[in-house]
């Protein structure tokens, strides 16, 4: 029942958050984006409650929920510190991924495939990006693709291929942030970007803690 609750929380607050984003008023999507993120957070508590990884996976949500509303503001400090916090946020899912045993041969493979996207993505965003960002940002590439192949890694063994949903999910949703920050600011940025972002979100969250605990050494 928590877990409904918590996933309606995010539902009933993304649109409210969309209609903030696109048209205004500020308010509306500074009181919406704290409630949509908090939804996943009570989710993850919720499907993790007595876990071995409630701690690693609360985490990452935790993480970021904080890059969330750091995200709010268009300054550069405030988006520099969000982009800190979710990186952190990617390492803490590496390790719930990784928590659950990984396989080295989908890893390999996924990284294949992988690896040539993330070279475009960053030759893609370079031009656009300030010089002083263009570490954290290729930092920040280099990450969400590592957990993305750790949830290839993790999922194909576990047969939970709504892990690898999750991480893609996620990985796209970035994209749209991306170009929104440094290519253009457009409402389909945030139209596309921030469902996929709050759908990934809820499927790790419901998931990753479900099934078996930590892999044995």
């Amino acid at each position: 029942m928590v877990s409904v609750a918590a996933a309606a929380l995010t539902a009933l607050a993304l649109p409210a958050l969309l209609v903030g984003e696109v048209r205004g008023p500020t308010w509306l999507k500074v009181g919406a984006k704290p409630l949509a993120s908090l939804g996943f957070l009570v989710l993850g508590g919720s499907a993790s409650m007595g876990h071995p990884l409630q701690l690693p996976l609360m985490a990452a949500l935790g993480l970021c929920a904080v890059g969330d509303v750091c995200l709010l503001s268009q300054a550069r400090g405030p988006f520099l510190a969000g982009l800190v916090s979710f990186l952190l946020g990617h390492l803490a899912y590496c390790g719930v991924f990784a928590l659950h045993g990984l396989s080295v041969v989908a890893g390999v493979g996924a990284l294949v495939v992988l690896l040539p996207v993330a070279a475009g993505v960053a030759r893609w965003l370079w031009p656009h990006v300030p010089p002083g960002m263009r570490g954290p940002v290729a930092a920040y590439i280099a990450i969400i693709t590592a957990m993305t192949a750790a949830a290839a890694a993790a999922a194909l063994p576990a047969a939970r291929p709504e892990w690898l949903v999750g991480a893609v999910l996620f990985f796209v949703s970035d994209l749209f942030v991306a170009r929104n920050r440094f290519v253009g600011r457009q409402p389909i940025n945030r139209l596309v970007g921030l469902p996929l972002y709050y759908v990934a979100q809820l499927v790790l969250a419901a998931s990753l803690a479900s099934g078996s605990g930590p892999a044995g050494p």
